[in-house]
């Protein structure tokens, strides 16, 4: 039996800027209150709505293989350039992407270049800085003083734990995030999809070499999903369905205009935009 199933979402505050990360803690953070339900999750503390959308999940040795994509509504967050303050989104636009669905991410934040002295010579020091790790299930966990430096004796990260109770211990450049349970996650760094892989405590592994195409722990050889397609054409998920037949799952975008109204004193508002959105999904299951 094929179904298909079709949902049309009116999505809000969305743009297309690349930006810094946002300001607002996305996702369920630990020790917070929550209301809304039953697609979605606010946070009463500060109003973001978090929802997720399962492609796939399947049960592996130790560690499951489940592939969620999620959204957050708090994308906007003041930005400046040249002396003017303006809201701008997140390049994201709230959504987790490839990769991020699997292993989370470590999200750039910024950079700065310095003038310094280096075995007696006159070079430049580049600090690039982290706010912290997003988990593969869109919470943020801030981790203080995640940097990377870059001067002539070479690349040197820091590993620091995280301030939010989640027992997190993050190193940068790396991307390697360790959990108290002893699961190894290597993480994209300051991109949404790339290389990335997880290691349970008894070494079962989950990996992707380029975010687009990822192996569990029940089969190296045969992908457990494929992601082809990039926006604005539509994003198609292929994965093999419980019934051993290949089932799709396509994401689509269209084209709206976007601006925003905050009226905040000192902050410029982000002008009318047109923007490629999620329109609608659509997945196709094959069953018995």
């Amino acid at each position: 039996m094929r179904q298909s199933l079709r949902f049309l979402f009116v999505l809000f505050a969305l743009g297309t800027s690349l930006c810094g990360f946002g300001q607002v803690a996305t996702g369920t953070p630990k020790f917070g209150s929550f209301g809304g339900g039953p697609f979605d999750v606010v946070n009463l503390g500060n109003l973001n709505v978090h929802f997720s959308i399962p492609v796939i999940q399947r049960k592996g040795r130790g560690t499951s293989f489940f592939y969620d994509i999620s959204y957050d509504s708090s994308i906007w967050t003041p930005a400046t350039s040249s002396g003017t303050t303006t809201w701008q989104p997140m390049s994201t636009l709230g959504w987790q992407t490839q990769t991020d669905g699997a292993t989370g991410k470590v999200p750039f934040s910024s950079i700065s270049v310095s003038s310094t002295f280096c075995n007696g010579r006159h070079t430049l020091l580049y600090t690039w800085t982290y706010p912290g790790y997003v988990d593969r299930r869109g919470t943020f966990h801030h981790v203080p003083n995640l940097q990377t430096i870059q001067n002539c004796n070479g690349t040197f990260g820091t590993t620091q734990a995280a301030d939010d109770g989640s027992g997190y211990l993050v190193s940068v450049p790396s991307g390697q995030v360790i959990a108290r349970n002893g699961r190894s996650t290597f993480a994209p760094v300051g991109i949404s999809k790339g290389t990335a892989s997880v290691t349970d405590a008894n070494g079962n592994q989950i990996t992707t070499s380029d975010g687009t195409t990822f192996y569990d722990n029940l089969s190296a050889t045969t992908p457990v999903l494929t992601i082809s397609g990039t926006a604005p054409n539509p994003v198609q998920y292929t994965f093999t369905s419980p019934a051993g037949t290949s089932a799709s799952y396509t994401m689509n975008f269209k084209a709206y205009t976007v601006a925003t109204n905050f009226g905040v004193s000192g902050i410029g508002e982000y002008g009318a935009t047109s923007s490629s959105l999620v329109g609608c999904r659509k997945v196709t299951i094959t069953s018995c």
